[in-house]
């Protein structure tokens, strides 16, 4: 029964069972007429006041759960319940006041894939990824909690267990393969503002972040050093003779802010060029979701990787 009907049948029903019983004990102590109807009715709605109220029904309707800071209209041609997006999801999740998406550094959306996708994990009409084929809708409101608040299509604990369950059936290279088994981060950085540190895991592991040793434990054949914030020109030139490869481990800021006339502070795209912990790694220069030769997040053309950092 709705709580309004049911509400006036107590209403009507106590109402006759206050009158009868005021008006024997008002005629005890003579009562006027008018001033013993009077006290019936308030004594009546007090007793139904005092009846707790019957659980709310829970509505089926999918609650919206959009956090964003941004107008219906940004996303929407009209009201917001139609579905008439003005452009594809991807794209819009990654609007100015919305996600971070940088493609240099997050999984790749809008492309078809190579193999089969598991049930459960939708493409869109042209069989292409979105970012609606492994996160909840903000409109599905079972998808967002404590819990599970990446809203992941499938929430599980081991993010590599999630990842698997797409590239194991799709297959590759041994470097696909190792790749996504190593890192099993579709973001290398935080892609969502409104919960920082939600998506970007711990990176500190002593002097080399977890990335880089991740990194070096198959890419054997690199050989860095680790350089000293004094170290001479000559130490320099010595330690550049012996290794083949960038140094990382370096406190970066250690670096620019004393060698000034040779670096940037800050960095010239420090969203991009990430330090962990402040130190440089292979993660600075490098993302196994970048689309330039050796995975570098940058163009090596005329130095631009290098000159990130270095200011000559």
């Amino acid at each position: 029964m709705a709580e309004g009907p049911r509400k006036l049948s107590l209403v009507s029903i106590c109402f006759d069972v206050c009158r009868r019983g005021f008006s024997n004990f008002s005629r005890q102590i003579s009562f006027p007429y008018k001033f013993r109807r009077l006290s019936v009715f308030v004594l009546a709605i007090l007793i139904v006041t005092a009846i707790p109220a019957s659980p709310a029904k829970v509505s089926s309707q999918k609650i919206p759960l959009h956090h964003f800071n941004i107008s219906c209209q940004t996303c929407h041609s009209s009201a917001p319940d139609k579905d008439d997006l003005k452009s594809d999801i991807s794209s819009l999740c990654s609007i100015p006041g919305c996600h971070n998406y940088d493609p240099m550094l997050n999984h790749t959306v809008n492309i078809v894939p190579h193999g089969a996708i598991p049930e459960g994990m939708p493409l869109d009409s042209d069989q292409r990824m979105t970012c609606l084929t492994c996160h909840e809708s903000p409109t599905v409101s079972q998808g967002f909690d404590d819990e599970n608040t990446r809203m992941l299509k499938k929430p599980s604990d081991d993010t590599r267990q999630f990842c698997a369950t797409c590239h194991t059936a799709i297959g590759g290279g041994v470097r696909a393969i190792s790749h996504w088994q190593f890192s099993n981060r579709a973001h290398l950085e935080t892609i969502n503002p409104n919960a920082a540190g939600v998506e970007k895991p711990a990176q500190s592991s002593g002097r080399l972040d977890l990335e880089t040793k991740n990194c070096l434990s198959c890419h054997d054949e690199v050989r860095v050093t680790i350089p000293s914030l004094n170290e001479t020109e000559s130490q320099k030139r010595a330690r550049w003779a012996s290794m083949t490869d960038h140094p990382v481990g370096v406190d970066y800021s250690d670096f620019a802010l004393q060698k000034s006339n040779m670096f940037f502070y800050p960095r010239r795209n420090p969203e991009r060029v990430r330090l962990f912990d402040g130190k440089v790694g292979c993660g600075s220069c490098h993302s196994m979701y970048a689309k330039e030769e050796k995975l570098l997040n940058e163009t090596f053309d005329r130095g631009r990787i290098c000159l990130q950092c270095h200011n000559r």
